[in-house]
């Protein structure tokens, strides 16, 4: 078939199909490798960053283990018949705002799949200064005991200049068996 052609012709012919071939070469086999290549490298990168995220993550993990391990020990080191009860009841007195207490109202929550106790106590304050509630707060807070107060509702009465009412919901967690670990 291509013995009629001239030689001229036929040159060219076979310059056209390697040109044609190698056309086909780089559009189907040399950008497809290039573009999986670059599909590659963004992947790499993206999981790059989620692997730094991961190990941020982690970090931030171990942090939170061991601060629960410290608040663990701390909680282990109370006293056996500690309750949030009398501790308020204690500190009030210590506060000398004892007479000012209107109620206390204990109640507690267990923590699911934890050895914890969250126990509550809301305590209403009738009558008071304030100077002598921010001395009972700051007890509440700065005890070793890990109390804190959850919220703190505070209004002002019309019975005396200065004198205030609040109502406090403190908590703190129990463990449930001391020998959990």
């Amino acid at each position: 078939m291509l013995s009629r052609f001239s030689q001229r012709e036929k040159n060219m012919i076979f310059l056209g199909g390697f040109i044609f071939i190698i056309f086909i070469s780089i559009q189907f086999v040399f950008f497809p490798i290039i573009e999986k290549k670059n599909t590659y490298i963004t992947t790499i990168e993206k999981k790059k960053i989620i692997l730094k995220k991961i190990c941020l993550l982690n970090e931030e993990l171990e942090k939170i283990k061991n601060t629960n391990l410290d608040k663990k020990e701390i909680l282990l080191k109370r006293k056996k018949d500690f309750t949030l009860f009398s501790f308020l009841d204690k500190l009030a007195q210590k506060s000398n705002i004892k007479k000012n207490v209107a109620y206390m109202k204990p109640s507690s929550h267990k923590q699911a799949n934890t050895p914890f106790t969250i126990s509550y106590v809301k305590v209403k304050l009738e009558s008071i200064f304030i100077k002598d509630l921010v001395d009972f707060l700051y007890r509440i807070e700065s005890s070793p005991n890990e109390v804190y107060i959850d919220s703190i509702s505070i209004l002002k009465t019309g019975k005396a200049k200065n004198m205030i009412e609040a109502v406090l919901d403190v908590k703190t967690a129990m463990i449930n068996n001391k020998e959990a670990s």
